[in-house]
């Protein structure tokens, strides 16, 4: 389903013996699951970080993160991030680290904080860039750019989508290389060029169509 390519996927090291994960028949069901056990889930993330059960209290929140920045639960969303980041940090993940940092500068820029959203940003950037995935550099690149957009540093804004788009183009990330068109073209509007702007939002509509989108 092209629906489920729209984010990348959480691995886990191992699995949890004797335990079978849901299945839904659409989308509007699982979505239907998870806000039933939405109060649930962020208990799981609470508690496995007290009982020590840090690989979880890492990666859930990560996985819910497009759930929580879809029906917009704020609250449940800095609340786990918060409690991952510290979990990731215990166990000395820097992958997780950076995916949490991304995650909180993600929530800033939505709740209106984007001044804020850069310092995490550019933290995960400078971690995932350690770590070398550049695909996870792009997304952090991506970010950073957007959240100084918001605050009208628009030349370092371009210089970071810029990058980020050389990059999902060396990968051949299309789903990625339309965010970083939109964005791009977003930028541009600000900017006051309208031609270069429009052409930026013609590309990524083809992308975003092509990967289905």
């Amino acid at each position: 389903n092209k629906l489920l390519l729209q984010r990348s996927p959480i691995n886990f090291d191992s699995k949890l013996v004797g335990t079978e994960p849901l299945s839904f028949d659409d989308f509007a069901a699982a979505l239907a699951w998870c806000e039933l056990e939405r109060i649930n889930l962020t208990l799981l993330t609470v508690q496995a970080n007290q009982r020590g059960l840090l690989h979880i209290a890492c990666k859930l929140p990560g996985v819910l993160r497009g759930f929580y920045n879809l029906r917009k639960h704020w609250s449940d969303w800095e609340k786990t991030h918060n409690i991952a980041l510290e979990a990731a940090r215990r166990l000395g993940d820097s992958d997780g680290e950076a995916s949490m940092l991304n995650g909180i500068g993600t929530l800033m820029k939505q709740t209106n904080r984007s001044a804020e959203a850069i310092g995490y940003h550019q933290s995960a950037l400078d971690r995932r860039r350690r770590l070398g995935s550049m695909v996870d550099v792009a997304s952090s690149l991506d970010g950073l750019g957007t959240a100084y957009r918001d605050i009208g540093r628009l030349d370092e804004a371009l210089k970071c989508l810029q990058e980020s788009l050389a990059i999902r183009q060396g990968t051949g990330d299309r789903k990625g290389q339309g965010w970083s068109f939109n964005n791009l073209g977003e930028t541009e509007h600000q900017l006051g060029n309208h031609a270069e702007a429009l052409q930026f939002f013609t590309l990524a509509l083809a992308a975003r169509t092509e990967v289905g989108d």
